[in-house]
């Protein structure tokens, strides 16, 4: 498996706003605005869904180069959504959570950000792991659909039998305080009141990462707890186990294999293509050593949109796992000027109907700590 990231844990300074989307079964689905600065003319917008195996992660604090191209550079707003996680929820129900938030933001967000100052149809989706794989769906199920579809290392091929395949023990280190018997408990848990919307990775919790450091990052007074290391127990379990997938449609046990391909297709943008005659602009971002989602899927996603002539921007960096992009924070790291300027480009091409604003990369050079004060207003 990947070796943990180095990711940031400066404190989330930008001005933001919390609203609530639905109430499903008593939980309640969190939805965070990050709103442009400029007052001028309407802007453009970036959909953004968070990674984590489906089962972890959170929508408070996006992949640390976000925030500071797509809204300190280019003056996008950008909105961070979140879903429940497994195993509480199916696939189904959490794209059911994604289509919800981009409908709320369809209906909400001109009176929240002001008419004037959104371009509401100007939009692009993106996502990171989980969350690409959710964003590439978008751009088949949202309407109106998204300018371009920016994916950084999302499964686009559910039946591949590489997600079948068992982490073996002793790769991935579990929480010792934990017993067994209590992640197996959670694992079978499938009442949908007891569903969760975030939780930490490995890196945010102690000893990696302080809580006073985490709740600065991600802008809220989480407390990470012991059903925090149950969850991550319980996905080092899935993987040692090849269950994932298997999970993600409610089946465990798998006892009809021919209905679960089926069903995985469905949900795989590379079949989905194989009926679709006209995909959004795409850039794709994947390390070429990811041991979590093989590069293979991405290889494969662009060959098949390249055959539909979709306009597609292939961005592989070498010698990288799964979950690089967390260590990518500003124009000094490795890799932001091959990889990260590209994919805003790509982004700013499709999105801006004026000549590209030139400071626009240049911004992005400041110092990335000096920030506005930050705002949380919960509405």
């Amino acid at each position: 498996m990947a070796a943990l990231p180095h990711p940031t844990t400066d404190p989330l300074t930008h001005a933001f706003l919390d609203h609530t989307v639905r109430t499903t079964h008593g939980v309640d689905l969190p939805i965070r605005v990050f709103p442009a600065t400029d007052n001028g003319a309407p802007r453009p917008w970036l959909f953004w869904i968070h990674g984590g195996g489906y089962i972890t992660g959170q929508h408070y604090h996006p992949i640390p180069f976000i925030l500071p191209t797509f809204l300190d550079a280019c003056n996008y707003h950008v909105i961070s959504v979140s879903h429940r996680l497994m195993p509480q929820v199916s696939f189904g129900e959490i794209l059911d959570d994604i289509q919800a938030s981009f409908g709320w933001c369809l209906a909400h967000l001109p009176q929240i950000l002001g008419e004037k100052r959104l371009d509401l149809h100007n939009y692009s989706v993106g996502g990171n792991s989980s969350g690409g794989h959710l964003a590439l769906l978008a751009g088949f199920h949202f309407e109106p659909k998204p300018k371009t579809v920016l994916d950084v290392h999302g499964i686009t091929d559910l039946t591949d039998k590489d997600f079948d395949n068992k982490v073996p023990e002793g790769t991935i280190e579990d929480y010792k305080d934990i017993s067994d018997s209590m992640t197996q408990a959670a694992l079978a848990d499938r009442d949908s009141k007891n569903a969760v919307v975030s939780g930490p990775q490995k890196w945010e919790m102690e000893p990696l990462m302080s809580v006073q450091s985490l709740q600065a990052h991600w802008g809220t007074p989480y407390l990470p707890g012991q059903r925090d290391k149950i969850r991550l127990n319980m996905y080092n379990r899935i993987l040692r186990g090849g269950a994932m997938m298997r999970m993600l449609f409610g089946a465990d046990e798998m006892k009809d294999e021919k209905w679960c391909h089926e069903e995985m297709k469905k949900w795989s943008p590379l079949h989905l293509l194989e009926n679709q005659q006209w995909y959004p602009p795409t850039a794709i971002l994947h390390g070429t050593n990811d041991a979590g989602v093989p590069i293979q899927q991405s290889e494969k996603l662009a060959a098949k949109l390249k055959e539909l002539n979709v306009e597609v921007r292939e961005l592989y960096e070498r010698d990288e796992q799964h979950d690089f992009e967390y260590r990518v924070v500003g124009p000094t790291d490795r890799g932001w000027k091959e990889y990260i300027q590209p994919i805003v480009d790509f982004a700013r091409q499709h999105l801006d109907q004026e000549t590209p604003h030139p400071a626009c990369m240049a911004h992005t050079a400041l110092d990335l700590s000096v920030r506005g004060q930050l705002a949380m207003i919960s509405v």
